[in-house]
């Protein structure tokens, strides 16, 4: 072995030591303290091994070149793609700018520059990704700015993804060989593999690419949801043309598999886009309209995924695996209960069978929504935005799905609870003031089980907020003085955490550029860290708060209180 890596890890946790800090500071990035250690260790593996390179990544809080420090001859840097989008070449869309600007710093003080690339929506991972169009022409643009070796992280966790075999076909090709022509690799390729369907297949593939590459304004991240991209329209024809390639090789068993496996995308989409449906609200229940068969979808989904081997439909989560998923898609039109709380001038719709999520908070001054709506009026989406819970610290692990059970409730209060799959149970008392627009909120995860389990309480709101002049968070430190954090910068969806000192003492809120200032008062004791994410393209804000992870003995909780507090600026 003549290459090791030493790199950060697959979270945002780095170091905020003030040693640290100040080299980051000093840098202007927060490369700085990541290069010169990775240089330490190149320095003293040197002296006994000048053939060994040391390899670190690039990626996400450590993309962007240190002003300072170069990396030495015996490293090399693996710059990362992840946040860019994929159905435009990287070097000519704007939304990738800032990957533009950092791999040209990088190529400037690094002489053994690798890419780390992606290829594949690593959340639906058997849904349409429109890019085979772009391969080439990053390959070209890595090759351009210095780059000596390329990673194409492809479908690396099961059989069945999308397109997986033309599209490796394509990069083993153009990587071999970067002026090899995309429509040769894409002719050969269908012939072969395909016979007598291939025509069929041509035409799904531009009409996939198409439908989304026409729009410069459309962008597709390696997480992005098909609802974003995948229209009916597509589906649509989509679904004609694959009847007609079915019926090119019906007689061949083999390659009538492989055709439906080619059609297995389309079939997820179809099945994603009819889980949200069309809901609407009517008589204190939500009730989706005009719903395909979508048991009858799932049904043909899984026949051919199974045939095939598909073990995973998405990189990670609870819902990863084919049989966890397939549980989930609802077999009939759906109806989810609505409980509906009033009090001092808010009005809280709840949905105990989504995660007893608050759904919808609104103020009946201005009949502004403080929660953030997901959908239009004519088709909401209640499983997307809104307040949920998880039961560990990870994103949407158990708790923000599962349907709760009401307990009590009132005009002002609802108590809700669920028992859930990893052996914790999950209480939940959503309360609204008489007198002020004002909502309590307490949950507790306790340990139902006869077996210690870990778990953290993570809260996961998502305020809706107006992007103007005047926008900010504001974050009560312990001696009364308030920092304000700028939120108006940039589209990208942005994180910022809370830990140690920087974790609110007792207080913070979002204040917006529309007159309203949204207060968030918490139990400084029961919170180890707070999460700040905020989309302006979303126009939300998510003020997350997590209590300590703990190992919990059988009965044993963890509570966290908050308390949600509007009020019109003056």
């Amino acid at each position: 072995m003549t290459v090791f890596s030493v790199s950060q890890n697959d979270t945002f946790n780095y170091c905020e030591c003030p040693a640290c800090s100040k080299v980051a500071e000093e840098e202007g990035s927060q490369a700085g303290p990541m290069i010169r250690f990775v240089n330490a260790v190149a320095d003293a593996i040197g002296k006994e091994h000048p053939n060994v390179a040391i390899e670190t990544l690039a990626y996400q809080y450590t993309r962007k070149p240190p002003k300072i420090t170069k990396p030495r001859p015996n490293v090399i840097v693996c710059l990362c793609s992840i946040e860019c989008c994929f159905i435009h070449p990287l070097g000519s869309d704007p939304h990738n700018a800032s990957f533009v600007e950092d791999i040209k710093g990088w190529s400037r003080i690094c002489k053994r520059l690798w890419i780390w690339d992606y290829v594949i929506n690593y959340a639906h991972s058997i849904c349409p990704f429109p890019n085979l169009y772009v391969l080439k022409p990053n390959i070209r643009f890595f090759i351009e700015n210095g780059v000596r070796g390329i990673y194409e992280e492809s479908c690396y966790f099961t059989k069945g993804s999308e397109l997986q075999e033309l599209r490796n076909y394509i990069l083993a090709k153009t990587l071999w060989d970067p002026d090899y022509d995309t429509d040769k690799a894409i002719r050969e390729f269908c012939a072969a593999f395909y016979g007598p369907a291939a025509p069929y297949i041509r035409r799904y593939l531009d009409l996939i690419h198409r439908a989304t590459q026409k729009d410069p304004n459309r962008h597709v991240m390696i997480y992005t949801h098909p609802s974003d991209y995948v229209t009916p329209e597509m589906i649509a024809q989509a679904r004609a043309i694959f009847d007609e390639a079915e019926a090119a090789v019906k007689s061949d068993p083999v390659l009538l598999h492989r055709v439906e496996v080619a059609r297995l995308p389309m079939l997820y989409a179809e099945i994603a886009l009819a889980r949200e449906g069309t809901w609407m609200k009517r008589d204190g229940k939500l009730i989706q309209q005009g719903a395909t068969d979508v048991g009858a979808l799932a049904d043909r989904f899984e026949r051919i995924a199974r045939a095939e081997g598909v073990t995973m439909i998405r990189e990670g989560g609870p819902d990863a695996m084919l049989d966890a998923w397939l549980k989930m898609i609802p077999r009939r039109p759906a109806e989810l209960d609505v409980v509906t709380i009033r009090g001092g001038g808010l009005t809280a719709d709840i949905i105990p069978g989504i995660g007893g999520r608050i759904w919808r908070l609104r103020r009946a001054a201005d009949q502004r929504d403080i929660i953030a709506l997901a959908g239009t009026p004519d088709n909401l989406r209640p499983d997307v935005n809104g307040y949920e819970e998880y039961s560990e610290a990870g994103y949407r692990s158990p708790g923000w799905q599962e349907a709760y059970a009401v307990k009590e409730r009132s005009d002002r209060y609802v108590v809700l609870e669920a028992n859930l799959a990893n052996g914790l149970k999950l209480t939940r008392r959503i309360e609204l003031a008489s007198d002020a627009e004002t909502v309590a909120v307490t949950s507790t995860v306790t340990n139902a089980s006869r077996d210690p389990r870990t778990a953290c309480l993570r809260t996961h709101p998502s305020f809706a907020a107006t992007f103007a002049p005047g926008s900010s968070v504001q974050v009560k430190r312990a001696d009364g003085s308030w920092r304000t954090v700028d939120i108006l910068a940039g589209e990208a969806e942005r994180d910022l955490w809370l830990r140690g000192d920087d974790v609110p003492a007792g207080e913070w809120a979002i204040v917006d550029g529309a007159g309203l200032r949204l207060a968030c008062t918490l139990e400084r004791d029961e919170v180890a860290q707070c999460l700040l994410n905020w989309s302006r393209k979303d126009s939300r804000v998510n003020l997350e708060l997590f209590s300590p992870e703990k190992q919990l003995a059988p009965g044993e909780s963890i509570t966290i209180q908050q308390t949600w507090r509007a009020a019109s600026r003056p």
